[in-house]
């Protein structure tokens, strides 16, 4: 792909040099030719790559999804300006390469997001008393919206696609008395299979999760109260595939989250990891075992499946200076914990969704008031393979005990057959900027990353026309010289703390030197 660095020692066009060499020039190139070797042998090793970083503006931001994209980067959902629905495309170094926020006739709320197996995603949402379901890619450009009109309302949870490649929809009737439970089921283009109400008396619904199973049917569990705000009733139901109930079972101690939903083990079995509990269900909706963590401050808001055999979860939970902390904990099967981290500083710090990076590390995104958020940022971590993310964390390992004694009882719900109309309300999204700040970027002994040298930073990496270059370190009147991979000098200038360079660089690989007297330091630069 690039020459190869063991051909020749490259020759660098130094100003008033006279072709002179002499031992200063000899060392300096020895030390850049290493470094180019370094850097271009890396990629072809699995690097991981790791970093820390808040993105936000002077309102309050937060990140609730993420996913993996194609060319390595993500796919970040979250909420921009205190709550304009937004995605948020970043590279694999976590550069923001656009930002687009959407809303319909007024802004949309309570939101869900989902990557799909065609590689676009599904977003759902709510405003006044419609729910929404749009479909974009990986540009964030629309491929098609629908909006759907309920008596009462709807607020959309936890969307799923399903084996057919439509979608499932858990949603709730918040304005109703009481509450009740709503599933529609769609085809990929958004049209209405079924929709069904599922209602019991003297119960206010908190919130669902839904998983399909290999039958086609489903597994629908949910959390109510009671309108005198005491006790819990909580439900598992399996459903057929037209989302009739087969049986249904009450039981107690559980606490879901609004996003929460069910990871397939083996065995036909499923975990969900909810608040500071853990509850594996067979396929019949039957409760296989029940663990949670001792510290009941623990609160889980994301699970992923590594293997049939491993399970990711994050979340966060209090700090000793009563403060919160993101959480990164690994289990088995059987809710043992494998490993955990804390990832923080001296305020509050959440992880609210992650994803698998192509490189086998983790990417998590939540929201931060440490760092010197501007009120609330958003919080993005990347981890490699072990949970590392090189900066402000620390070793975690949570206690948690077995439940034996959990009431599981028959249960019944009133089911009502609903026909949503659909409406064709104009979906609207406009480009959007955030300010990015770099924590941390530090790489794992696994391989060598972009940067050579964490205090000199450049963003964004790969760049396209222009980009930034930065250095956390004291520099008066340095020099800036950038080399192409044959040594070649093809830009130089005057540095101290930052600058902004407008240049048309062809693609490719590119070294980026930064000279003060006796300092050096020296990073990669792409250029797409």
């Amino acid at each position: 792909r690039y020459a190869s660095p063991m051909c020749a020692i490259p020759t660098f066009d130094f100003p008033n040099s006279n072709k002179q060499i002499n031992t200063n020039l000899m060392k300096t190139q020895a030390h850049f030719f290493l470094v180019t070797a370094l850097l271009l042998i890396a990629e072809h090793v699995n690097a991981q790559i790791t970093f820390q970083e808040r993105l936000g503006t002077m309102h309050s931001e937060a990140g609730f999804r993420v996913a993996p994209l194609s060319d390595s980067g993500f796919m970040i959902f979250a909420h921009v300006n205190t709550d304009t629905l937004s995605l948020i495309r970043a590279d694999k170094w976590g550069n923001a390469r656009w930002v687009k926020k959407y809303w319909l006739n007024s802004q949309l709320g309570s939101a869900s997001f989902k990557k799909l197996s065609d590689g676009n995603f599904l977003i759902s949402g709510n405003y006044n008393t419609r729910l929404s379901l749009f479909k974009v890619n990986d540009s964030g450009n629309v491929i098609w919206s629908k909006s759907y009109a309920f008596p009462g309302g709807a607020s959309s949870r936890g969307i799923q696609e399903t084996n057919d490649h439509g979608f499932i929809v858990p949603f709730f009737d918040g304005f109703s008395n009481p509450d009740s439970y709503r599933l529609m089921k769609t085809d990929s283009a958004g049209n209405v299979g079924w929709c069904k109400s599922y209602h019991v008396d003297s119960l206010n619904l908190l919130c669902m999760a839904v998983e399909q199973i290999e039958d086609g049917g489903y597994l629908f569990l949910g959390t109510n109260l009671d309108y005198l705000g005491f006790v819990y009733i909580n439900f598992s139901i399996k459903l057929d595939a037209n989302g009739n109930i087969l049986h249904a079972n009450q039981f107690d101690d559980l606490s879901l989250k609004f996003e929460n939903h069910l990871q397939h083990l083996n065995n036909n079995s499923f975990l969900l990891a909810c608040g500071s509990q853990m509850f594996c269900f067979d396929s019949t909706a039957s409760l296989v075992w029940e663990k949670g963590f001792i510290d009941y401050n623990i609160s889980i808001e994301s699970s992923l499946l590594i293997n049939q055999n491993k399970i990711a979860l994050a979340g966060y939970c209090p700090d000793s200076s009563g403060n919160t902390d993101a959480i990164f904990i690994e289990v088995d099967s059987s809710g043992n914990v494998l490993n955990s981290k804390k990832f923080g500083s001296t305020f509050r710090d959440y992880s609210l969704g992650f994803c698998l990076a192509a490189d086998s590390g983790f990417c998590h995104v939540g929201r931060t008031e440490s760092f010197g958020a501007d009120s609330v940022d958003i919080y993005m971590v990347k981890t490699d393979s072990n949970g590392n993310s090189g900066c402000n964390e620390i070793s975690y390992l949570p206690a948690i005990y077995s439940v034996t004694n959990n009431v599981f009882s028959p249960f019944s719900m009133n089911v009502t057959n609903l026909n949503p109309s659909i409406n064709s309300d104009t979906l609207y999204s406009e480009s959007i900027s955030l300010t990015q700040n770099i924590i941390c970027s530090i790489n794992t002994s696994i391989g060598i990353g972009p940067i050579i040298d964490s205090r000199l930073i450049i963003y964004p990496n790969p760049a396209y026309n222009n980009f930034i270059v930065k250095i956390n370190s004291e520099i008066s009147n340095g020099a800036l010289e950038i080399f192409n991979t044959y040594g070649k000098r093809i830009y130089s200038t005057i540095f101290n703390e930052e600058k902004i360079i407008y240049e048309n660089f062809p693609s490719g690989i590119y070294f980026v030197k930064v000279t003060d007297g006796e300092k050096q330091f020296v990073a990669k630069l792409i250029v797409q």
